[in-house]
């Protein structure tokens, strides 16, 4: 029984981070295309690619992540053992690691760079976090920040 929820579980990370990289191909180009110049002689379209290069690979990161912490989840048991303090390491370095990535890998822009870093944290917090909310199990089950209420919210 415990084995086919990890695997769930797993599958869950998999699926949220897969639905993260559908919003950076598919949305943020589309965002950010408007706000954003790249340098001169750089098309829109180069620009954003590059863009996505950086990112996919925070959102391996962060499937990464989650699919390690899934089985320390597994393995936690009693009241202390919550493991809140891993999930917010796990979670800063998701963040860091993406936003990195961007100062590193993005291509040189005129102006709208402020909100290309803007998508790199959002694309750093989203695809861990939505992979390990909803299936964090027994003592752990609360340490993703929000997860009480969004477990509340979907129990009434």
């Amino acid at each position: 029984m415990k084995v086919s929820r990890l695997l769930i579980a797993l599958f869950g990370a998999t699926v949220a981070c897969f639905l993260w990289y559908a919003v950076l191909h598919f949305l943020e180009p589309l965002l950010l295309q408007n706000v954003v110049t790249p340098a001169a002689g750089m098309d829109i379209q180069d620009w954003a690619s590059g863009f996505e290069e950086s990112q996919v690979v925070a959102i391996l990161v962060a499937w990464f992540l989650a699919v390690i912490w899934h089985p320390i989840s597994f393995l936690s048991s009693g009241r202390r053992g919550d493991r809140r303090i891993l999930w917010t390491v796990f979670q800063i370095l998701c963040v860091l690691t993406s936003v990195i990535l961007c100062i590193l890998l993005l291509p040189k822009t005129e102006y709208g760079a402020v909100w290309a870093y803007a998508m790199a944290f959002l694309n750093g917090l989203f695809p861990f976090w939505l992979g390990t909310v909803w299936c964090s199990q027994g003592a752990c089950k609360y340490a993703p920040m929000g997860a009480k209420s969004m477990r509340g919210f979907f129990r009434q």
